[in-house]
């Protein structure tokens, strides 16, 4: 009996047996070859000991906050028992209080902990989908306070599939509150270094490799039909086969309004948007690419013969004359430094089918146009790719260029393509 994994390597077999905290023993059987017996120790980087995550989850337990991965993207946690705890939350993301957090706990009859008259439908979809991607909305326990529910009586609940996160929570013995670990209105972070990125050292990180890569599909089953209230990587079709019942979808027009509250995150805000402006393209891409690339030459143009007009040159005044050489010298020096401070920065990142080859034609046709630098990227060719990686653009490309225009999804068809549009509408600043 072991409380971490412990491996035993025979004949290329591995016997891998784990628990986490007080729970059963868990032994599982796997064939491996050569190559990956051989890497496996190299993976053990991303993994954090027993005694590191019993240091986080003394943290939460003494009333403090927690970054840590999930199957999805990386979470920002504290005690769901602790008003005080969870008030730390909002101030560290600059979150409004009406925006509600998401409750997670590491094992299923924990429903019954943070909700009361659970739906029948719960525990069907708990069964087939925990742990893992999906959110559920039900009646709210008392020993939940308002802050995490934003004033309701429903909360959202979900079991993540993440070892780490289950981990912390079973050795926290408390459900734990947690919303994306981003500034309101960011990306998701996906990385471990994109949460350093967002807040240093003010909070702890564990680190994990997150597998999704946007966050979970959110139900609300306080309603009849139930109302999936963010699109996921688990489909409406999928909960409908569960349930058997008709499922529909939330239209966020009708909750735009300040008045509205709503039981879910990312719904209500603006998500998602990324540092620099952000265009996305539904159909034609190419096309309306080069459209965008003219309008955006023209409209810079303009610009940049404004600001050298207004730009007030000093004169050499009583210095010396400089020789002919040392002027050109300088001349050349300042022209220069005008472009690369007028020169505009777009990303264009390609997704979808043939994205690789098209990247790269494209990049071959548009690599040397004066006052704008492009350069490509590819999002993925499949949307298990794009999804996995569509923060991290979001995040590392959107801060190092001035415009991205980004592919959209094609067909909008099972979770995972609706909830990468999803997002993506929901950070662009202009659709096409």
């Amino acid at each position: 009996m072991v409380d971490i994994r412990d491996y035993l390597e025979t004949n290329y077999y591995i016997l891998e047996s784990w628990r986490f905290g007080s729970g059963p023993e868990v032994i599982k059987l796997m064939r491996m070859n050569k190559n990956s017996i051989r890497n496996r120790g190299r993976k053990n980087d991303m993994r954090y000991s027993e005694k590191e995550i019993r240091e986080a989850a003394s943290i939460i337990i003494s009333g403090g906050v927690i970054a840590f991965p999930t199957e999805t993207v990386y979470g920002i946690g504290a005690n769901a028992f602790d008003e005080k705890a969870v008030k730390k939350i909002f101030e560290i993301k600059k979150r409004p209080p009406d925006n509600p957090l998401i409750v997670h706990i590491a094992d299923k009859k924990d429903i019954f902990i943070v909700g009361r008259d659970i739906p029948p439908f719960a525990l069907l979809l708990a069964k087939k989908f925990w742990p893992g991607p999906l959110t559920m909305v039900i009646p709210k326990n008392p020993s939940i306070p308002d802050i995490v529910s934003g004033g309701l009586d429903t909360v959202a609940v979900r079991m993540p599939a993440h070892p780490v996160a289950l981990k912390l929570i079973r050795l926290a013995s408390v459900p734990i509150a947690a919303p994306s670990a981003n500034p309101a209105g960011k990306p998701s972070a996906t990385q471990y270094h994109h949460v350093k990125k967002y807040f240093g050292d003010k909070i702890k990180v564990l680190k994990g490799k997150v597998k999704i890569g946007i966050e979970s599909t959110v139900i609300d089953l306080t309603q009849k039909p139930p109302v999936i209230l963010r699109p996921g990587s688990v489909s409406k079709d999928e909960i409908e086969k569960v349930i058997g019942e008709k499922v529909i979808e939330l239209r966020e027009t009708k909750v735009r309004k300040k008045t509205t509250r709503v039981k879910s995150p990312g719904v209500k805000y603006r998500h998602y948007k990324p540092d620099g402006y952000l265009i996305l393209i539904k159909g034609n891409f190419e096309r309306k690419v080069q459209k965008v690339i003219e309008d955006l030459r023209k409209s810079r143009k303009i610009k940049i013969k404004e600001k050298i007009k207004e730009r007030k040159w000093e004169g050499e005044g009583g210095r010396k004359k400089k020789t002919k050489e040392k002027r050109e010298r300088k001349e050349t020096k300042e022209k220069n430094s005008r472009k690369e401070r007028s020169e505009l920065k777009v990303a264009v990142v390609f997704s979808g089918e043939g994205a690789r080859i098209r990247s790269r034609e494209f990049s071959k046709k548009y690599s040397d146009l004066p006052d704008i630098k492009i350069n490509t990227f590819v999002a993925g060719e499949t949307m298990r790719e794009i999804a996995k990686n569509l923060y991290s653009i979001l995040i590392d490309i959107g801060s190092r260029y001035d415009v991205i225009v980004f592919e959209g999804v094609h067909k909008e068809r099972d979770g995972l393509s609706i909830g990468i549009m999803n997002r993506l509408k929901k950070a662009s600043d202009k659709v096409l």
